[in-house]
Parts: C-alpha cells; structure tokens; sequence
C-alpha cells in the first residue's frame, strides 16, 4: 500500500469515525426529541379535544339541570308544571296553554345560549307533552307510543341519571334528521313525584371536535358510548392517512357525562414524516462534511506526500554517472526543504566522490604504463632494431629493412610523447 493511500487512511479514519459518531448520536437524540414533541402535541390535542367535548357536554348537563335545580327563593323552572305530574288527573287544555307559555319562556332563554339544540321536550305523567323547537327537526309525533320505546323505559330505570342516544333519524321526531338526545326522568326532590321525562334533542354536530383537532389528517378523534358501543362522533371520513399497528399512538378517557369516552388515535408515521425533513436535512449535512473531509483528507495527504513521491522517483531513476541535483522544494523551511537539501549534498558528494575515484584510478594506471616503460632498455631495442636494419640492406633485403625501420621509429613515438593527448595527424 501506498504511503500517500496510508495517509488518506489514517486522516479519513480520523475525520469520519467521529463524524459519524457525532451525526449517530444527533440523529438518536433528535429522533427520541421529535417522539417527546409528538407525544406532548397528542397529549395537548387530546386534553383540548377531552376540554372541548367535556364543554359541550356541561352545557346539555346544565340544560337538564336547569329542570331539577331550585332558586334561593324555594321554587324551580318547573314549579307551575306540578298540575302535570298526577297520571289519573288530566288538565284542562287552557291550563296546559297557561303552562306552555311558561315552558317557552324557560325553555327560550337556554336553546338561545346553545345553537345546537334542536328543541327541549318535556313528557308528563299525564299525558302532555311540552314542547319547544327551532323547527328545525320538526317536533315530537303526537301519535307516538313512548310506552313502547325501549330508550323510554330505559330513561326510567336509569332513575334520574342522563340517558344519551345514538346519533340516526329517530321516528319520534317529524322532522327525520340525524339527531342525538338526551334523555332524565325528573322527580321533585322533596315528594319524589315524578315530574315528566325531559328530552334535549341536539344535532350530531354538538360533539364536533375539529375546531380541537388540529392534525385533522392524522389524528382519528371518536366518542362512544361505554355501555351500547354506539359511536356519537368520529372523523374516520376525513383521515387521510392509514394507521400502522405499530407505529400508532392511543389514548382514551373518560369524560365528566358517563358513560362517554373520547379516544384519540394519532398516526405518529405521517406526523413523523412531517418532522423527517430536518431528519433528512441533518444527514444530508453530515453527507456533504464526510465528503468535505475526504477531498480535505485526499488535498492533505497529497500535499504531505507528493514531494516525497517526487523524491523518491527521482532517486529511483538515478542510474547513472553523475547523477542529477533535484531543484524543486528547495526554497522550503521545513523538513521537507531540509530534506531535499541534503538529498542535494549527498549527491554533490557521491559525484565528487566517484569523480576523485574515477581520476585515482587514472593517475595509478599511468604510474603503472610508467613503470612498465621503464622496464623496457629502449637504447638495447633500438640498437638492436638498427643492427637488424644494416645486416638488411647489406644483404639488399628491403622489407626486413623497412619493416624494422618502422617498428624502431613506433617505438620512438610511444616512448617519447609526454602526454596521453596527441593530434590524429601525429597518431597517423
């Protein structure tokens, strides 16, 4: 492996593990953050969604009450209704009118204060039905048998406690609209003569939650009846979103009229992808810094290696005599400056020092030719080549004579030229 792929390495090593490390932990910390948020923000939905239906729901209380309380003074809203309450005595028809007038009086001012009842209908003993409507589901049938409704005998055994409806067209009431009533039978606290059967017939919207609902799209609100498991309000028409099993958060409570329960079941999948884009953001971040630190880590060990690189190519390419001087870097202060200069000196000192060794060489190769030469007794050759030559010509014998002639004067020329250089003219 390559120094330079050593230092990528080590730096990347370096710079990614707490990187990584750092962006693991955001990412587990931001995430266990959002569940916190979204477990507060379905919390905070479900009290104000628990607040608003419990409000709404006072306000029919309220209503039945109104029937039942007594002023200060020791009467109640239904003291000129006493006439009423015997089954074996019937009122005259102007006694009931007289009494009407009364009921509408009573009645007007609490069906002012809440728009959504549809009218307030109170069944007697003997037979009279007061009634007060906006018309807007009609009124009660007066051919209606209340004997031989099953919510009629119902309100009568719950003594006193509210009977609630489903939420359908009802056959009592002429006007056929989806409503939901409540329903007490009223006694007179003091005799415990029963005064009638109050009805407070409302539209379905009374329990509408969406003004508490603020992620309509992924929060499934409902209220149901405990005891007929009949559900009195649900948004299911307008989720948008299907609920996992396992990525759902329920809550359930019971409200102030029983046997109400409002549940709540909050997609936390979809209201987790609303906070998946500073999710995907925060690793798209650590993204680009990872791969900020590998250019910076490549840069970096480029920058540290390369003139070593650059040293060592030129070393490895020295193959011969003298060898080169490497002039790049040289202006540098720091190690590397200080090791290209003395890269230099080492080869400024290995040429002079081949070169000093190449001319010793020379210099005891020349002592030995001398040497070799003084060995040789030029004047005995020389004479012998000359005797030679005379013994030739007196016997006319001209190529001994020029052969030894030359050979003589050969020898004159090697052993008298002082120096090693001569002209080709003189070597010719």
């Amino acid at each position: 492996m390559k120094f330079r792929t050593k230092i990528f390495l080590i730096f990347s090593i370096l710079a990614i593990i707490p990187l990584l490390v750092l962006a693991g932990f955001s990412y587990i910390r931001y995430e266990r953050t959002i569940y916190q948020q979204m477990d507060d923000i379905s919390s905070q939905l479900f009290e104000n969604a628990t607040e608003t239906a419990n409000s709404t729901l006072d306000s029919i209380v309220d209503t039945t009450n109104f029937f039942n309380f007594y002023y200060h003074d020791g009467t109640r809203a239904i003291e000129n209704l006493d006439l009423f309450m015997n089954p074996d005595q019937k009122p005259e028809i102007f006694e009931f009118y007289h009494a009407s007038k009364s009921y509408d009086r009573i009645c007007q001012n609490r069906m002012y204060s809440d728009e959504n009842i549809y009218g307030i209908y109170l069944i007697t003993p003997s037979g009279y039905v007061f009634s007060y409507t906006n018309e807007i589901n009609g009124g009660i049938r007066t051919d209606f048998d209340f004997e031989g409704a099953a919510w009629y005998q119902r309100v009568k055994k719950l003594d006193g406690r509210l009977f609630i409806s489903t939420v359908d067209a009802h056959e009592m009431f002429t006007g056929k609209k989806r409503s939901v009533f409540f329903s007490q039978y009223l006694k007179d606290v003091y005799t415990h003569e029963t005064a009638g059967i109050l009805v407070v017939d409302c539209n379905p919207a009374i329990f509408d939650l969406s003004s508490a609902n603020t992620m309509p799209d992924i929060t499934l609100l409902t209220i149901d009846n405990t005891e007929t498991d009949d559900v009195l309000y649900t948004n299911y028409d307008e989720i948008s979103c299907e609920f996992e099993e396992s990525d759902r958060k329920v809550m359930r409570g019971s409200l102030r009229l029983s046997p109400l329960r409002l549940t709540a079941v909050v997609d936390y999948g979809s209201l987790f992808r609303e906070f998946n884009v500073t999710i995907v953001l925060l690793l798209l971040i650590s993204m680009v810094c990872i791969g900020g630190f590998l250019v910076t880590a490549y840069l970096v060990s480029r920058h540290m290696v390369k003139p070593l690189e650059d040293l060592s190519r030129q070393m490895h390419s020295q193959k011969a005599h003298p060898m080169e001087f490497f002039t790049q870097h040289m202006e540098r202060n720091d190690e590397i400056g200080t090791l290209y200069n003395g890269y230099n000196t080492m080869v400024e000192s290995l040429n002079a020092s081949v070169k000093q060794d190449y001319h010793d060489k020379l210099v005891v190769l020349d002592a030995q030719m001398k040497s070799l030469e003084a060995r040789i007794n030029s004047h005995f050759l020389f004479n012998t080549l000359e005797s030679i030559n005379s013994m030739a010509e007196l016997e006319e014998n001209r190529q001994i004579s020029t052969m030894s002639l030359a050979l003589g004067n050969m020898f004159r020329y090697t052993l008298k030229t002082r120096s090693e250089l001569v002209t080709v003219e003189e070597e010719l």
